[in-house]
């Protein structure tokens, strides 16, 4: 089956990289360079133009291979599977997935024994989800490798489910090696966004599968959390807890070699509140050092250490003056006005009376690895009866699994 506008798609083919992608209201997971090959390079078209060869580039297959490659495979499927297209061209996947040298060829495809839509620019639809006459469809994914015979056959079937909306196709590199490579399949589904991942990892029989639902309460990641090069996938997923009010349990998910398995489990409210108890338990003990070392994430308690700080002066860092006024109207980020009320620093150990940080009932995280940090007001009691207000800036590990969850942050520009 000769492929048309080939043209175009060498020229798409020789860019290395490729992917296809409704837009997506729904929160996606993220990734850390250079893992994810989703980047388009300059000469790379615009979104839009997407063409349905992909081969990267470290794979070292030839253009012309990978054309007769495709051919040869799209023309191998069943009688009532028809491939997905895109711009009227197959959408598929050329690599080398069991490390002998030889491309496989990963078709996108569908059931064709009932009358529907075959080109993604309209299966990506979201209107499909809620069209009464938009029915289900069955998909797959076809492996083709070459037999003794070189000519393609059938490696894998696999069955995607019935699914009304595609919302995405790409090849996920796990690691800075060329295997795995994981194939993720996207659907918009009534729940939210569904990720499906075929993960191959160079065994010819055998494929790792995993699939991670986005809902109201739960959302997935793609992110190197012990940062060893490998991807994690992530989940923060939240639901009601007696004693705690809206709790987010996150989940770590690791590659074992051969499939993702669960690592870890750990709570984000629970253990906030619990950080920010002893937290106040250390100031008002009057140990400013101990909390500083309970406070600090081990970078920047050694950065103090080496600068010569004293105790008294990062704490001015940490906690930044608010008027009494903005405090009570829940002001976060507000900025102290000479006017309204004279600044002051945090008080030395003998003045302090009390600290009241708030009590966390659902996280207040975004949950996004450069945005994981939020601002609280916190009053303090003084000796002499006088409550002040204090703002400061409390952040999540980017690992949140590391020993230290959670670290406040010094804010050394007193504008």
């Amino acid at each position: 089956m000769p492929l048309p506008g080939r043209t175009v798609c060498l020229a798409i083919l020789l860019a290395g990289l490729g992917a296809c992608a409704a837009p997506e209201p729904y929160p996606q997971p993220e990734a850390d360079e250079p893992v994810v090959l989703n980047d388009r390079p300059a000469e790379h078209p615009e979104d839009g133009e997407m063409g349905p060869i992909v081969v990267d580039e470290r794979d070292e297959i030839a253009p012309e291979q990978a054309f007769r490659a495709v051919d040869e495979a799209v023309a191998a499927l069943p009688e009532d599977i028809q491939p997905v297209r895109a711009e009227g061209q197959p959408l598929v996947r050329v690599a080398d997935l069991t490390g002998d040298g030889q491309p496989e060829v990963v078709v996108l495809a569908l059931d064709a024994s009932v009358e529907h839509p075959h080109e993604f620019e309209v299966l990506s639809s979201y209107g499909r989800l809620v069209d009464p006459e938009s029915s289900k469809i069955p998909f797959f994914l076809y492996v083709f490798s070459r037999g003794p015979d070189d000519e393609f056959e059938v490696a894998h079937e696999i069955y995607l489910d019935e699914r009304r909306v595609l919302a995405g196709f790409e090849a996920v590199r796990i690691s800075q090696d060329t295997l795995p490579l994981a194939i993720s399949i996207r659907f918009q589904t009534p729940k939210g966004l569904q990720d499906n991942w075929i993960v191959f990892s160079g065994a010819p029989d055998r494929y790792g599968r995993f699939t991670m639902q986005t809902t109201g309460g739960q959302r997935w990641q793609r992110r190197d959390l012990d940062r060893d090069g490998t991807i994690d996938l992530v989940s923060f997923q939240s639901a009601y807890a007696d004693g705690v009010g809206r709790e987010t349990l996150i989940s770590w998910y690791r590659w074992d070699g051969r499939q993702y398995r669960l690592h870890r489990t750990r709570d984000i409210v629970r253990n906030l509140n619990r950080f920010l108890y002893d937290a106040r338990e250390y100031l008002e003990a009057g140990d400013y050092e101990g909390f500083l070392e309970h406070a600090l994430s081990p970078e920047e308690y050694r950065r103090v250490e080496e600068l010569g700080l004293t105790p008294e002066s990062v704490l001015t860092e940490i906690f930044r003056p608010v008027s009494s006024a903005e405090a009570e109207e829940g002001t976060r980020n507000a900025r102290t006005s000479a006017a309204v009320e004279p600044a002051y620093d945090f008080p030395e150990a003998e003045q302090l009376e009390q600290v009241v940080f708030p009590v966390i009932t659902t996280t207040p995280f975004r949950l996004e690895p450069q945005l994981t940090r939020f601002t609280p007001v916190v009053r303090v009691e003084w000796d002499n009866g006088v409550s002040r207000f204090y703002h400061t800036s409390i952040r999540m590990a980017y690992n949140p699994f590391d020993q230290q969850q959670f670290f406040f942050e010094r804010q050394p520009n007193r504008e």
